[in-house]
């Protein structure tokens, strides 16, 4: 995801980009991954930083 490195530098984001990513690496790690989980946590870590570039241009 190219967002990534964006997604790192949003203030206060850092924690929960490390959480998302974390899970995907459990759950692939795991094999109990599936597409629809993988989805909802790339969905998630795009909605956070979307969120938090919001928050900080509104500031």
């Amino acid at each position: 995801m190219s967002n990534l490195n964006e997604l790192a530098e949003v203030e206060d984001s850092k924690l929960t980009l490390i959480e998302l990513l974390e899970c995907f690496r459990w759950l692939t790690h795991t094999n109990t991954s599936t597409p629809r989980l993988e989805e909802i946590i790339w969905r998630g870590a795009y909605l956070y930083y979307l969120t938090k570039i919001v928050e900080n241009q509104m500031s």
